[in-house]
């Protein structure tokens, strides 16, 4: 479960490696060289000639000025004047639809180590709007996942569910940066996240920038200071499952399901007392005490509490009283 806040106290360790882009493998002298940054990569194909390349960029202070003819150096950009906002590296990324198809570039950063399944984390990025274009949009997307995206032929919108996708949020400011944070559950054990956009129609660039010197449907964004911190609660603390029910049809107490957060379990099973599975439960844990079309009898059934894979730590089995 995602859930938006404006505003967070980072009080705890960064969980990112290299989250404010400081650290590299070598000093960029060209756009498209994101993976010159200590671990940060870029999830897609990265050749031109593919359908579905992308390109995300590293500008670093490090740069030597006249060593190219698309400066990556901080504050000149290729795409205008802009300092990171701390340090002197940040990341750049592009979206754009001119008629053609959407078009869009990601980068994926690394977790000090996988997330804690059912702890409770803030995550944070800061974005501005690169000074030479006119327009923004909204629909910043962030993919977590357990493994490495890499060379991936297709954009993560047609092969993944994005875990959290900022809509409320227009980045149209050029010269300050804007925060995008929320508080997550991890319901697997996470070790990415994947940043971009959702897929792009021509209709979702808006004008928000009148001295922007790039026309039409394209946008692209600075990214700095990426943060990911525990808030030290486990939504285990408030997670329960019954130990009665009464599937009598008097609306009250009819139904056995869990009380809480339950998206870091995929299966409940339930036995009756010789062991016989009477029911297996999926997505909506919910059993309504039938089996095969039949009422189950009165009695003491028993299950498991089957947890994502990755998570399971967090099997849990019990008993249940069924009484009618």
């Amino acid at each position: 479960m995602f859930s938006l806040f404006l505003t967070h106290l980072d009080a705890q360790t960064n969980l990112i490696l290299n989250g404010d882009f400081e650290e590299y493998y070598s000093c960029p002298d060209a756009m498209t060289q994101i993976e010159r940054c200590k671990h940060v990569t870029n999830p897609l194909q990265h050749a031109f000639n593919t359908p579905f390349a992308s390109t995300s960029d590293y500008f670093h202070g490090c740069y030597v000025p006249g060593s190219s003819m698309e400066p990556v150096g901080v504050p000149n950009t290729v795409y205008g004047l802009q300092y990171p906002r701390s340090g002197e590296g940040m990341v750049g990324f592009a979206t754009s639809n001119y008629g053609n198809g959407s078009y869009n570039e990601y980068f994926q950063l690394s977790f000090v180590s996988p997330l804690i399944c059912g702890e409770t984390y803030n995550f944070s990025i800061y974005f501005n709007l690169a000074n030479n274009w006119k327009h923004s949009r909204k629909g910043l997307a962030f993919y977590f996942s357990t493994s490495e995206f890499q060379d991936l032929s297709d954009y993560l919108y047609n092969l993944h569910e994005p875990n959290f996708v900022e809509n409320a949020t227009l980045i149209s400011d050029t010269a300050e940066w804007t925060q995008v944070t929320f508080d997550f559950v991890a319901d697997r054990p996470y070790k990415f996240v994947s940043i971009g956009f959702t897929e792009s129609t021509e209709d979702m660039f808006i004008e928000v920038n009148s001295l922007g010197q790039v026309i039409g449907n394209g946008t692209y964004f600075f990214a700095d200071d990426a943060s990911l911190t525990g808030l030290g609660k486990n939504v285990q603390d408030e997670f329960q499952l019954p130990n009665v029910f009464t599937p009598n049809g008097d609306g009250i107490n009819d139904l056995f399901t869990p009380i809480g957060n339950s998206s870091m379990f995929e299966e409940l099973i339930v036995f009756n007392r010789w062991g016989n599975e009477v029911a297996r439960l999926t997505d909506t844990f919910i059993w309504d005490g039938i089996s095969m079309g039949k009422e189950m009898s009165e009695g003491v059934y028993f299950y498991i509490l089957k947890p994502n894979v990755g998570c399971e730590n967090l099997t849990k089995q019990g008993m249940i009283h069924l009484i009618r």
